[in-house]
């Protein structure tokens, strides 16, 4: 078993401080396929990181530091053994005071050569396909949130409603990564990469009942995410990007992400054929959660 298939699902808390200018605050930290993920207690991104490009900083014997890159700026604090174990075993921090000698300056550039050689050789597909094994669920929603904050979809996340809002989710999807997020000007329903459905201002509306949504949300199951279609339709270039940094630069989730506006909207329509589903929803959590995220 390797490290990756280790510590796949790892999770631990950190301290994450965005600039020395910042307060520290307390995120979840994901181990995923050679990234880190960064999120409030709401589950909401807050930063992500290349595995490889992690360095670490500092250690004391029980609290370790990272920042993922040299400057330092952003840092992350983690006294988790297991995530600094799994951290360690996928990253360059136990080399980050090491100076490397030159040869192995030189074997680096000949193994970058190599893998550029090897894929302009067998072709760009490669890469895609590489990209796509690196996106696990915790990356895929990461970009399905990185998609929406290029949409500008302004997420409705008013406590009381975000409460209800994570019943609905728990009881809708015990079992699956699927995430509700309500927007208030959004399309009335629509799949984004990490089984984000995206409900908006419309969709609410026209559901004068939780019951009636519920069905309706339920035909998510059915839905397949775009993942698979994310490092298709791209250019060669912001596909090694992303296999290389972790990212996916900004004016490219646009696109994407309008390409999935314009074929991903799933239609109001719900049947009274569903079989029975063992949730409840008091009224008035319905109301608040109109009342709120449709101001």
């Amino acid at each position: 078993m390797t490290a990756l298939e280790k510590y796949t699902r790892l999770e631990a808390l950190g301290r994450w401080r965005e600039t020395p200018e910042k307060p520290a605050r307390e995120v979840i930290v994901s181990f995923g396929n050679a990234t880190l993920l960064l999120s409030d207690q709401h589950e909401e991104p807050l930063s992500h990181w290349a595995m490889a490009a992690t360095l670490r900083i500092a250690w004391d014997g029980e609290i370790a530091i990272y920042s993922p890159d040299a400057d330092g700026r952003e840092t992350l604090e983690i006294d988790d053994a297991d995530m600094v174990e799994a951290i360690a075993q996928v990253s360059r921090a136990e080399n980050v005071k090491t100076r490397r000698k030159p040869w192995r300056i030189w074997v680096l550039m000949l193994v970058v050569l190599a893998i550029l050689g090897a894929g302009m050789y067998w072709g760009p597909q490669l890469v895609r396909d590489q990209a796509l094994r690196m996106t696990n669920a915790a990356s895929a929603r990461q970009i399905g949130f990185e998609m929406l904050g290029a949409l500008q979809i302004e997420i409705c996340k008013e406590p009381r409603a975000d409460a209800v809002r994570m019943k609905l989710q728990q009881r809708l999807f015990p079992s699956s990564d699927a995430r509700l997020v309500i927007a208030k000007n959004a399309p009335a329903g629509t799949v984004f990469p990490g089984r984000l459905l995206l409900i908006g201002k419309d969709t609410l509306l026209q559901f004068s009942t939780s019951d009636q949504f519920i069905l309706w949300a339920a035909q998510l199951q059915m839905q397949e995410p775009p993942d698979t279609d994310l490092f298709q339709n791209g250019t060669l270039a912001d596909v090694v990007h992303y296999v290389t940094r972790g990212n996916i630069p900004r004016m490219r989730l646009l696109e994407m992400a309008n390409q999935i506006l314009d074929g991903g909207h799933i239609e109001v329509a719900y049947s009274q054929g569903f079989a029975p589903l063992d949730i409840s929803l008091r009224a008035q959590d319905w109301t608040l959660l109109k009342d709120i995220c449709l101001e």
